[in-house]
């Protein structure tokens, strides 16, 4: 590891080789990292991807960057937090803007796995400093939002991983609200719990089950921060809770007598 990770890491930027030829030198970076960690140097590594990060033209090889830098980061966070005003603009060119090729589209969605990652990443990290990139989260994190509300998506024949992939989308988007607490506009966070509220009562006890799981993190947040508006409205669903209480699955009862009592 130690011998060819430089060689591998000045394959990856070099701008002539292919692109796949470049998206395994992260792959293969990646898996350095995770054999021999010690051997590979988190700061060498940062200054060579930073600037790879934010091209949505070739979303393998971004994603597979932003996997190598998160995996860095769950081991020593702190150099890394240089990458979220990065990912705050990228994730704004992908949700807001839709810059990606229709190649990277899965179901009319825009790189939800690409999304996803961006958005556990920044949860590892308070909120970004930068007025701008604060914005720019803010913006995407309010339209992500709005184009995952079931109300609006409502299909009479529904596609089951379209549905899939905008759930995901809601309940990780929510999570990264629920960890900036009142650090956003207040009004995002009523947005995540008005469209979390039709999930509680899903067919599928899975997203039955990440739904409450998800609110109940919200709530206990609202909590935290003093927040009623969060509060009363996460009560006015307490009718589906009591139905969901009869549920035959122990962790969806658990959680539905959580938020009974948020």
């Amino acid at each position: 590891c130690s011998t060819f990770h430089r060689e591998i890491l000045t394959l990856s930027e070099d701008g002539d080789a292919e692109p796949l030829l470049r998206t395994k030198a992260m792959l293969c970076l990646r898996t350095f990292s995770r054999m021999a960690p010690d051997l590979v140097p988190s700061e060498e590594i940062l200054s060579h991807t930073l600037p790879l990060i934010n091209n949505t033209y070739h979303i393998g090889r971004t994603l597979a960057t932003l996997g190598l830098l998160k995996q860095l980061a769950l081991r020593d966070p702190a150099p890394f937090a240089v990458c979220l005003p990065v990912l705050s603009s990228l994730l704004e060119d992908i949700v807001v803007n839709r810059n990606i090729l229709p190649a990277y589209y899965y179901h009319d969605i825009p790189c939800p796995t690409m999304v996803v990652s961006i958005l556990q990443f920044l949860q590892m990290y308070p909120m970004p400093p930068s007025e701008d990139a604060r914005r720019r989260l803010s913006h995407a994190l309010q339209t992500l939002l709005d184009e995952c509300d079931p109300n609006v998506t409502f299909e009479l024949k529904p596609n089951p991983y379209k549905t899939n992939a905008r759930n995901a989308l809601l309940f990780e988007a929510t999570n990264l609200v629920t960890h900036y607490g009142d650090g956003l506009d207040r009004q995002i966070m009523a947005t995540a719990v008005k469209h979390l509220g039709p999930l509680v009562a899903a067919e599928c006890a899975n997203t039955q089950g990440l739904a409450l799981a998800t609110i109940s993190r919200l709530a206990l947040a609202a909590q935290r921060d003093a927040n009623l508006l969060i509060l009363t409205q996460v009560r006015a669903y307490q009718p589906l809770l009591r139905a969901t209480l009869q549920s035959p699955d122990a962790f969806i009862r658990k959680k539905a007598l959580d938020l009974m009592f948020a």
